[in-house]
């Protein structure tokens, strides 16, 4: 947490925090992999259903757990425990024949053959999802050097977008199993269609609910905080934010439509243009060389994304996606 520039009251809170995190990891994760698995399975009822659990379990435990006392480190654990909660559920749905897709003890040993071709696949997503990880922590480490307000507004900007981006969130996490599920059908154009169409109502759903957000900046980071500084900080960036939002959306929807015709080569190559030799060397430049600080930090995570998303577009009208083999 030093590291990332956590320090003074911060540090105590955010180490307590990470540890519940850390110690929650492997539920937090299972829980959209899960949820995927069952997507791409054609159940995306279930999935909602264990995702619901989830969220119940964690408005009821995260309250909880403060009141009791724990604090900050509380609301990890209750993340850690909901997330637990719905992993279990997940197995449940899988091992009972309740989803298309089912736990069978005779497929419970190693399958090379199989492994190999998970993992051709696998290994270019994990770095994907990795290294942006990485880049992210650099960024955050860059805007804590301009005090605690810039990054408790971009956090709270976070939470806002999370809430009001759930519709194109929803829209793109079936991006996959449309495009895996038409192609494996033989249906490349029908594939095309159906990413286009996805692609354009997610983006173009970010952009009306951020664009509001904008407009009522203020009263919504009031819900979240009283902090002056704060509210300021984020009132004033809200608009570039926003529209990092809208290209991160569109980004995203690309993304899933290469990932679920099998070609995660491409996004991972993508990201690593994007985030490491555009994003990270701008915000050095805006933030520290031309003195923008935080301003700096906001307009090269737009620049970023708005490459990411570009040459995401440029790979996906290529086309060569819809002949990938797995």
């Amino acid at each position: 947490m030093i590291l990332v520039g956590a320090g003074g009251d911060l540090l105590a809170p955010t180490t307590a925090y990470a540890r519940a995190i850390f110690v929650g990891l492997i539920p937090i994760e299972m829980v959209p992999s899960v949820g995927n698995m069952l997507n791409c399975a054609g159940n995306p009822q279930l999935s909602l259903q264990m995702n619901l659990l989830t969220l119940f379990s964690f408005l009821l435990l995260e309250p909880l757990l403060i009141w009791l006392g724990l604090g900050i480190g509380g609301a990890g654990l209750a993340l850690a425990l909901a997330n637990t909660i719905g992993t279990l559920y997940g197995f449940y749905l899988l091992a009972s024949g309740r989803a298309a897709v089912r736990f069978e003890l005779r497929y419970l040993r190693p399958d090379w053959p199989m492994i190999g071709r998970i993992l051709r696949i696998a290994v270019p997503g994990i770095a994907q999802r990795g290294l942006p990880n990485l880049a992210n922590t650099i960024l955050m480490r860059l805007m804590a050097t301009y005090g605690v307000a810039p990054l408790a507004a971009f956090s709270l900007f976070g939470r806002a977008a999370m809430l009001l981006l759930i519709p194109a969130g929803g829209l793109s996490g079936a991006m996959p199993a449309m495009v895996g599920q038409n192609l494996g059908a033989g249906q490349p154009r029908r594939a095309a269609r159906a990413a286009t169409a996805i692609a354009t109502m997610a983006t173009g759903i970010a952009a009306l609910l951020l664009g509001l957000l904008v407009l009522w900046a203020e009263p919504a980071l009031r819900l979240f905080t009283g902090d002056p500084q704060t509210i300021a900080v984020g009132v004033a960036a809200m608009g570039v934010l926003a529209l990092y939002r809208v290209l991160m959306t569109l980004g995203m929807a690309l993304d899933g439509a290469l990932t679920g015709a099998g070609d995660t080569v491409s996004p991972m190559v993508v990201n690593i243009i994007a985030l490491w030799l555009v994003q990270l060397p701008v915000a050095w430049f805006l933030a520290m060389y031309l003195g923008w600080q935080a301003d700096g930090i906001w307009w090269a995570l737009v620049v970023g994304m708005a490459v990411q998303a570009g040459l995401l577009v440029a790979r996906f009208r290529q086309g060569r996606w819809q002949a990938v083999r797995i």
